[in-house]
């Protein structure tokens, strides 16, 4: 039950962090917006290390934790650059696909679920799926059509950085958290100097930047340890559902409208939480 709690603790956090995120790379480039992200959320990695981490673990594991790093950024970084180009509440539906790679490494593994769980996974899936439906105007659909490529990328990527997160995190979470976003860091550090992009932070940017940072970075470390908790198909299907959050917000703030086949996403989400929650 923790990690399912745990989960979900991810699914919110990081729904709120894609909101924020995508809203904010409208107005930065992406890869300040990454740096900024990753630069405050490693303070708390650290301090979560400290009071919680132990030994260093065997250096697979630390390999593992620097393969989630790079593909996790990258997909990363694609769903957001999606959400600059597109609408914010698609594309990270779009990205959530991403909970289908685990489910299937769960299965190849020898791993079995029992039949609520499996029922739950399904309508989870299918509400993510409910969700992305909906009729659209011709400059909607040109916006949709612009963030289909870098949702989609963002998906496969994010669900190679689930398995190889699950991996890492056999040898102590908090430790792949940290190795993690230390590639991060180097790599957005590489790409920022070889783009140099023109940009200004302003003291209100820093703010939110840092708001993102922290938010994404409670529900790493969530995730990361909910991993060893339980099956990574369950905690990254939760997990995955955080779409939910994102749409309810853009809703909130920005006026995106939801449909009533969206709501029905929503709801058969929400009955696939309770069915895997009570399995």
């Amino acid at each position: 039950m923790v990690g399912i709690i745990l989960s979900l603790v991810a699914c919110v956090t990081w729904g709120s962090a894609d909101f924020l995120g995508g809203l904010k790379c409208r107005s930065m480039p992406v890869l300040v917006v990454l740096l900024g992200m990753e630069l405050a959320g490693v303070i708390i990695v650290i301090a979560a290390l400290m009071v919680f981490g132990g030994p260093i673990p065997e250096a697979r594991y630390l390999w593992f934790a620097v393969a989630a790093g790079s593909v996790g950024i990258t997909g990363l970084g694609c769903v957001y650059r999606g959400m600059a180009v597109g609408t914010i509440g698609i594309v990270s539906v779009i990205g959530s696909a991403s909970a289908i790679l685990p489910v299937s490494f769960d299965l190849m593994q020898g791993n079995r679920l029992n039949l609520y769980q499996t029922l739950g996974i399904v309508l989870a899936i299918s509400g993510i799926a409910f969700i992305s439906m909906e009729k659209m105007s011709v400059k909607e659909k040109k916006r949709f059509m612009a963030g289909l490529g870098f949702g989609s990328a963002g998906a496969v990527l994010t669900g190679f950085a689930f398995i190889f997160t699950d991996l890492a995190c056999e040898g102590d979470p908090y430790w792949a958290t940290l190795f993690a976003r230390f590639t991060i860091i180097s790599m957005v550090s590489v790409a920022l100097y070889i783009q140099r992009p023109i940009f200004r932070v302003k003291k209100s940017d820093i703010s939110v930047l840092v708001s993102i940072g922290v938010l994404d970075t409670v529900g790493v470390i969530a995730f990361a340890v909910a991993t060893t908790m339980g099956f990574i198909s369950i905690i990254s299907v939760l997990s995955s559902l955080y779409p939910v959050v994102a749409i309810l917000l853009a809703k909130a703030f920005l006026d995106e409208r939801l449909s009533k086949i969206q709501m029905m996403g929503v709801t058969i989400a929400l009955g696939g939480i309770v069915l895997i929650s009570g399995g």
